[in-house]
């Protein structure tokens, strides 16, 4: 439980408590919360004595007790929770407590004031609900500051209808720092149009965007046409070269049939190297117009000398 959750409940608990008085039932109950908290306390469970004695109190306000609750809040470092307690049981002990009691919790008030602080949270809406480090202190426009540890508390402020606001503020002791804070809208942002209002939702702000074109299909087909042709020539070039060879350890091989030969053979090789330069090259095109989608238009086309690509980049 935070600083502020134990001051919070306290002060609920006292004004339940002011409200009636307490019944024969509510002080035994007491009793038996405050026994339960000195056990725990001696068993080292800080939280769970601080529980039962803040219980007690709420059953039936004792001011004896605030003093137990404000040494607890102490030792667990809850100080906003130890300075309201401290300060609750001087003013309702008054005159009974012994003037040795007084100037000793007196000096523990004025240590604890260098360890707090106050943040004067400003909302620009009422009805707000702000929360400091996860508890809930009230609704827009709060009359005090929220008293807090000194450090960097988290400010949250929700409202429906708006985006919630959480923000880290850093504070020291005794300071008192203004949080000011403006709430955004969530509703749809309105443009007026046809003598009525008309609102402008991410579907069509999306449909305003302009549409992607498809990726190009055609250098791709033809660079798969030009990879597929120089494997195929380049099959029979390589056929054509063993058929060669064969013939030539012939040893009646006839000059002219070997010269035909070896003539198929180079046509095919070369007609191999053009058309895989010529993928190669259609391969770069078809990337560069993939990734670029420029919007010229570029013909592509192959000739006896390679491949050909004309148009204006």
């Amino acid at each position: 439980m935070t600083y502020l959750a134990l001051a919070l409940r306290l002060v609920l608990a006292v004004t339940a408590a002011e409200a009636r008085p307490p019944s024969k039932n509510d002080v035994a109950e007491a009793h038996r919360r405050f026994q339960r908290a000195t056990e725990l306390y001696e068993e080292n469970n800080l939280a769970g004595a601080l529980a039962e004695f803040r219980r007690a109190y709420a059953l039936a306000p004792n001011y004896k007790v605030l003093y137990n609750i404000g040494q607890l809040c102490f030792l667990v470092q809850d100080y906003p929770c130890a300075y309201t307690s401290f300060s609750r049981y001087l003013a309702e002990g008054g005159s009974e407590l012994p003037a040795d009691r007084r100037e000793e919790v007196q000096r523990e008030v004025t240590r604890l004031q260098g360890r707090v602080a106050r943040l004067h949270i400003i909302v620009d809406r009422p009805g707000a609900e702000v929360s400091v480090d996860d508890v809930a202190v009230g609704r827009t426009p709060l009359a005090d500051p929220v008293l807090v540890a000194a450090g960097r508390p988290r400010v949250q402020v929700a409202l429906s209808g708006y985006a919630p606001v959480n923000r880290v503020v850093e504070v020291a002791g005794q300071e008192t720092a203004n949080v000011e804070i403006e709430l955004i809208s969530e509703t749809p942002l309105t443009v007026a149009g046809g003598g009525r209002a008309q609102a402008v939702d991410a579907a069509a702000a999306e449909s305003a965007r302009p549409a992607s074109r498809p990726v190009p299909l055609a250098p791709w087909v033809v660079t798969g046409v030009l990879a597929a042709g120089a494997g195929i020539t380049g099959g029979l070039a390589l056929w054509s070269s063993s058929d060669l060879k064969k013939a030539r350890q012939e040893l009646d091989a006839d000059v002219s049939a070997l010269d035909s030969r070896s003539t198929r053979t180079k046509r095919l090789a070369l007609a191999t190297d053009v058309l895989l330069g010529s993928a190669v090259v259609a391969a770069g095109v078809a990337t560069y117009f993939t990734v670029a989608r420029p919007t010229e238009r570029v013909a592509i086309s192959v000739t006896p000398g390679g491949l050909l690509v004309s148009g204006a980049f």
